[in-house]
C-alpha cells in the first residue's frame, strides 16, 4: 500500500537525514480533535489542505504492506468527515520501509 506523510519543505529535508522521529511531548490530534498514539500521520493520498501543517506542501511516499500498518489506522468518526485513511504510525515502523527518500513537491 502506498502511503503520505505531508511537510514543510525544512522538515522534509531534516526527515531524510535522520529519520521520522515520534514527536517529543507532542500529542497528535485527529481531524475531530481527539489525542492518539504518538506517531507519525500518514494518509491514503497527499493532504495539502493546510489544516495539519502550515506550508505543508512537500510529501514522502512510502510503500508498506497494509496488515503491518493495519493496527494504527485511525478508525474513529474522523475518517466520516474525511474522503481517504489515516494512520498515526511509530517512526520505527514507518522508518523500516522508508526507502523512498526523494522529497516531492504537493500539485507537481
Amino acid at each position: 500500500m502506498l502511503i503520505f506523510h505531508t511537510t514543510t519543505k525544512e522538515n522534509a529535508e531534516k526527515i531524510v537525514l535522520n529519520g521520522f522521529l515520534d514527536p517529543q511531548g507532542e500529542i497528535i490530534r485527529n481531524h475531530d480533535c481527539t489525542p492518539t498514539e504518538e506517531g507519525i500521520y500518514f494518509a491514503n493520498q497527499v493532504v495539502e489542505d493546510g489544516s495539519l501543517d502550515s506550508g505543508a506542501n512537500f510529501y514522502f511516499q512510502i510503500e508498506i504492506p497494509e496488515d503491518i500498518i493495519a493496527e494504527y489506522e485511525v478508525t474513529d468518526d474522523a475518517n466520516e468527515v474525511v474522503p481517504y485513511r489515516e494512520w498515526v504510525i511509530p517512526a520505527n515502523t514507518i522508518n523500516s520501509y522508508f526507502n523512498d527518500k526523494n522529497i516531492y513537491k504537493a500539485g507537481e
